[in-house]
């Protein structure tokens, strides 16, 4: 009784495993479907979103920077916003950075924030359309 009781839970254990693979090998493969679109939509980040989530004074820094060219060093922010301290401007600037609408590039003393290359393809298309600056209709 013994050798049969083995080879009964050697054939069962060997059912689970063959049945395993072939539930791994022929389930749906739907996960990867919401992975890849969730993964597009990463790639082409919602400028006109992000803007929503500025502050009043972030979203006026920038709107200063786009209109100055996208290139501006911190020594002429000091002076635009003189009624800001130097340490709550840079950390607004930083923010920005780190949503990504500038890049920042250090020098001579001197801190330069541009536009990324992304977003002002974005903006400037939106200047060539002349209208309003509002996100583009889905």
């Amino acid at each position: 009784m013994d050798q049969s009781y083995i080879e009964l839970i050697v054939a069962f254990l060997a059912g689970l495993i063959v049945g395993g693979v072939l539930v791994f090998a022929i389930r749906p493969r739907q996960k990867t479907q919401v992975t890849e679109a969730v993964d597009t939509q990463a790639e082409e980040p919602s400028w006109w979103l992000r803007r929503k989530g500025l502050s009043s004074s972030q979203l006026q820094i920038l709107q200063f920077i786009e209109g100055e060219g996208g290139d501006v060093t911190m020594q002429t922010l000091y002076k635009r916003w003189a009624k800001v301290p130097d340490r709550e401007l840079f950390y607004r600037m930083e923010q920005i950075h780190l949503l990504g609408f500038l890049e920042k590039e250090r020098g001579d003393n001197e801190v330069t924030f541009r536009l990324t290359p992304e977003y002002a393809e974005a903006v400037e298309a939106l200047q060539d359309d002349k209208t309003v600056m509002l996100p583009p209709s889905s």
